[in-house]
């Protein structure tokens, strides 16, 4: 049953994505997991970008906290010029230390090695500014503190830092979003061949957030949710926070035109606004999902 602090009933309290500090999240991955269990959480998927690095901590901690866990990533990639995120989950038995597990994570190596060299071209626009933003000093700054990539946020809170913006919602505003003199865009790996290796690894594929894909994006789905051996989308994110309800209405329909399943996450990074599982996900989520869930 719902409450007063909790509206949303417990049986569907459950966040499907969610950053922890292997990315660019401000909880340690088991904090965040301990996190979840304090907040009455049935269900916990862990979703960094572009590293595998929070599993293990993270399924330990909900483990011993008996919530469920479903290991999963996001993945930065490039879609007609353009970025789009992918939502990979893997079934909740999967072996971390699996070949291909292993294979997975050596895949994505290419995509954090695009992300340094986004962040080197970024430091040098900071640095034609007169900002002496160093990228590889900040990176190192991450590792030696746990994390295992340098993010766009990373640097937000660094140029808040170091007074050259008042907060990071400003610094993102000045600095780091299309228009801005200082923003580069993250290339990412292709869209297509970022689905087939997710399927290669045993898991599935959703679209993240497309409310925040900037191209024509629903004229061409045909392509992603086609049936390409492979690289056929598994589903859609349709239950966002900044989804309006005629968004989610649509997403809701295209998931129906084109036989996919449907995802849904608050998207969670820690910051003091946001909040697990900040949705209801309907009832019969999961029964389209072509993975193995948690019992």
């Amino acid at each position: 049953m719902a409450s007063e602090a909790n509206p949303i009933p417990a049986k569907n309290r459950v966040e499907l994505h969610a950053h922890s500090t292997a990315s660019d999240g401000r909880q340690a991955p088991a904090e965040l997991a301990a996190l979840a269990a304090g907040e009455g959480l049935s269900l916990l998927a862990l979703t960094d970008h572009d590293t595998l690095a929070g599993l293990a901590p993270a399924r330990a901690a909900a483990r011993e906290r008996q919530i469920a866990f479903l290991p999963g990533v996001e993945i930065s990639t490039s879609w007609h010029g353009h970025s789009v995120h992918l939502l990979a989950y893997f079934p909740a038995d999967w072996e971390l230390e699996a070949e291909t597990a292993r294979a997975f994570s050596a895949w994505m190596e290419a995509s954090r090695a695009l992300r340094r060299k986004r962040n080197a071209r970024l430091a040098e626009n900071f640095r034609r500014l007169g900002i002496p933003l160093d990228a590889e000093a900040l990176e190192e700054e991450r590792r030696r503190a746990g994390g295992h990539q340098l993010g766009r946020p990373h640097i937000a809170r660094w140029l808040v830092e170091h007074g050259h913006a008042g907060s990071t919602a400003d610094a993102f505003a000045r600095f780091l979003t299309p228009g801005a003199p200082t923003y580069t865009r993250l290339e990412g790996l292709p869209t297509q061949e970022a689905i087939a290796q997710v399927h290669a690894a045993g898991g599935m594929a959703s679209l993240a957030h497309p409310c925040r894909i900037k191209f024509d994006w629903r004229r061409r789905l045909g392509e992603l949710a086609g049936n390409s051996a492979a690289g056929r989308l598994d589903a859609i994110e349709v239950y966002y926070p900044q989804h309006s309800p005629s968004e989610v209405r649509d997403y809701e329909e295209l998931a129906r035109q084109y036989r996919l399943a449907r995802s849904g996450g608050s998207d969670f990074h820690g910051r003091p606004e946001d909040r697990l599982a900040s949705m209801a996900l309907p009832e019969g989520l999961f029964a389209d999902w072509p993975i193995a869930m948690p019992p």
